[in-house]
């Protein structure tokens, strides 16, 4: 399937990254494979590298080992037809190792041809629809307005006018999505750039167009966390689920560490809405974590969930287990784990 796709699309955390499956488990016996890619005992691993857990994921790992001719004592489950495999993945590996995760990636033009193909992570437990279908529908556009480029059909002209626009994080998720018409932006939707405990409101032009009464509207997407004007007061939760509003980091909320959009543009639409200029009015949203008082567990992030463990304890300094070489993934402890020592102090 790699081998005929023009992308790939990890939907998931334990797609992504190895998610709860690749978790260290210190009471079982070690994963014992040689050449294993996870310290979890099921070798459960990601797509993509995992910085915090320090594993290298399934095509840095396959690769690093196809190439160096061992595979068959390594995986002999895939050695039938490695270099069909290899042929497959090698596109992805260039992507992951050649900086594939710089923000600027997707402002067009992109190089995207047989050598180098993009692989985009849409983490989650589970990962939210909008998300997936805003980044299947991004890839499809910036796709095929690079194929139609110099074609003279009517699709072609209207991709043309388009601007396209889907940058990636260092752990490959896509920060935005962004589509302008003629220099009009009609929509730039917030994914996993925006750290979730901040001040709810609209930020960097994040909007959405809609129509009404036949003329195009616009409204702000809103961003951060409803629960985080509780968080200056220092009204804290005493314990989950105590019947209070209040902020949930005393028991264990993880938004500090965290870069998800639900708690503030809600996990589903309202199915029974009939105004259009509502659809994603966070006011129709429903549900996400924090905004239903729910302490948020980092389910979006990489080292989901062992570093995020226990759920219901405040936040500690995060640290990265190790450095995987080639992929640029940073050192030391994430920003969050640096801000949470002025976040414990209240």
């Amino acid at each position: 399937m790699c081998k005929g796709a023009i992308a790939v699309v990890a939907v998931g955390t334990c797609a992504s990254y190895g998610g709860m499956p690749s978790d260290y488990a210190p009471d079982v016996a070690t994963f014992s494979m040689e050449g294993a890619a996870s310290h979890s005992p099921s070798g459960a691993m990601g797509f993509f590298p995992d910085p915090i857990k320090n594993q290298p994921g399934f095509v840095l790992k396959y690769s690093q080992y196809a190439h160096s001719g061992v595979l068959a004592s390594v995986w002999n489950w895939i050695t039938t037809e490695s270099a069909v495999y290899t042929d497959a993945l090698d596109p992805y590996y260039n992507f992951i190792t050649t900086g594939g995760g710089l923000t600027e990636l997707y402002r067009l033009p992109l190089t995207w041809n047989a050598s180098i193909k993009p692989a985009v992570a849409v983490p989650g437990c589970p990962a939210n629809g909008n998300a997936i279908s805003l980044t299947l529908a991004s890839l499809v556009l910036i796709y095929l307005k690079k194929k139609l480029s110099t074609a003279s059909s009517s699709l072609a002209e209207l991709l043309r006018s388009l601007d396209i626009y889907l940058p990636l994080d260092r752990y490959f998720r896509p920060e935005y999505v962004e589509v302008d018409l003629q220099g009009v932006r009609l929509v730039k939707f917030p994914l996993f750039v925006f750290r979730t405990h901040r001040f709810l409101r609209d930020r960097a032009g994040c909007v959405y167009t809609y129509v009404a009464n036949g003329t195009l509207e616009q409204a702000p997407l809103l961003t951060g966390c409803p629960k985080f004007i509780y968080w200056k007061r220092k009204l804290l939760k005493e314990y989950p689920a105590d019947g209070t509003p209040y902020c949930a980091f005393s028991v264990g909320c993880k938004g500090p560490e965290s870069t998800c959009p639900w708690n503030a543009v809600g996990w589903i639409i309202d199915k029974d809405i009939k105004d259009t200029s509502k659809l994603l009015a966070n006011t129709e949203a429903k549900a996400g974590c924090t905004k239903k008082s729910a302490p948020c567990i980092a389910c979006v992030m990489p080292g989901f969930s062992e570093a995020y463990q226990p759920f219901f304890k405040p936040l500690r300094p995060i640290h990265f287990r190790g450095i995987i070489g080639g992929v640029g993934m940073g050192r030391g402890r994430t920003r969050g784990g640096r801000g949470m020592r002025r976040l414990a102090v209240l």
